[in-house]
This record gives structure tokens, sequence and C-alpha cells, in this order.
């Protein structure tokens, strides 16, 4: 009868112990499936950067990354934009419309804090009557081939490559030109020195980059 008893409580404790034991695992379990991250939160990478910095090359027709020297866009692609676009200078219109603007090389380029978009401005001008322009460049996010380039009648930049694995990255936002080019901390706009004609002056002026608005600076 004893040796029943002590067998029993041998049991129980045996259990007990089995209890705790796949208590213990199951919590573990459970925390471990709690804190791990949801499928679509692992699916949101993290955006891509393609240049921490820039430069505009020695001979001045195209913007480069600074430390590797790989070439993000040239001047023939700013100038088949504004081909594309109806800005491109012609001596029988530029008396009409917009089309006056050219520009064999660049002046200045300045890379966004969020390293996404480029503000530039044309110089090298053939001639007294075509204007320098000021563009921004928008780089892609994802790995876009910078070449062959699309562009549209707007300038709207898409978010994506979209079909054709590309991104319509330029878009025109006024004419005269300028440099000392400073960007807000939020990316929204740009402070600028823009040229006044062929005087040599300048006037402080910013640019909003979503509307392309320009006033002048306090």
């Amino acid at each position: 009868m004893q040796n029943e008893e002590i067998n029993s409580a041998k049991t129980a404790k045996l259990k007990k112990i089995v209890y705790l034991i796949v208590g213990i695992v199951m919590l573990v379990w459970a925390l471990s499936y709690i804190s791990k991250p949801s499928v679509e939160e692992e699916a949101v990478p993290e955006p891509a950067i393609f240049a921490s910095s820039i430069r505009v090359s020695d001979d001045a027709k195209s913007v480069v990354d600074n430390s590797s020297g790989e070439v993000i866009f040239t001047i023939d692609e700013a100038k088949k934009f504004l081909k594309d676009n109806g800005y491109e200078y012609n001596p029988d219109t530029f008396q009409t419309g917009n089309a006056k603007y050219s520009g064999e090389c660049f002046s200045a380029a300045v890379l966004s804090y969020n390293k996404r978009e480029i503000v530039f401005s044309s110089s090298c001008l053939p001639g007294d009557l075509p204007e320098a322009w000021i563009g921004i460049y928008k780089i892609s996010a994802a790995t876009c081939s910078l070449n062959g380039m699309q562009t549209d009648s707007v300038g709207d930049v898409a978010d994506d490559c979209g079909e054709g694995g590309t991104q319509t990255s330029f878009r025109f936002m006024t004419g005269g030109g300028g440099d000392s080019f400073i960007w807000s901390a939020d990316d929204k706009a740009v402070v600028y020195s823009a040229y006044l004609g062929l005087t040599g002056n300048t006037e402080k002026r910013i640019i909003n980059v979503e509307t392309g608005e320009i006033r002048v600076a306090e």
C-alpha cells in the first residue's frame, strides 16, 4: 500500500514537471509568434539610394556620382527632354511659346536631402537668345536603367519604373538659369540665385519643387 502511494506521488510529480515543460515551450512559441514581423512588414524594403553625393563632371557635360564617378544623367539626355516636350530652341520660333531653352553643359547640380532628386541648371549657351533653364531630375528608387529614358508632355514623375523598366526623370521648372541651390529640409522647395538676363546680376528666389511656383526670397 505504501509503495502504491509512493508511485502515485512520483507519477503526479512527473506529470507536473511535464506540464511545466510543455507550458514553457508554448509560452516561448507564443512570444516568438507575437514579436515576429508580419509578412506585409517584411515585404516593404527601405528605399534604395543611388548616390550619397554628386557633382558636375569636369567637362560639365554630365552629373555624376561623386564617389564612383558613374554618370547619372547627361546634357544630351536633358536636351532630348527639351526636344520631346517642345522646349528646344528654334531660331525661327523662339519668339512664340516656350521653345527657347538650351544649354550645352551644366553649371550647377545639387542633391536633395532624401537623395532622390537633383536640381540643376544649364549653361554654355550657343548665343544670346537661348535661355538657360532649371530642372529637376528624380533618381529612381529601384534598379531602373538610366539609359533610354522616356519622358511625357507634362513632366510628371512616376514612383516606380513602370512596365518599360525606365522612369520619367526630368522635369522643367523655369527658364533663366541660376546657381547656389539650397534644398529645404523637407525637400519641397529650393532657394537659389536666379540669373537676371545678361547683366550678371542675380536675385534670391524660392521655387516650389512640387508646383513650380516661384517667389522672391525675403
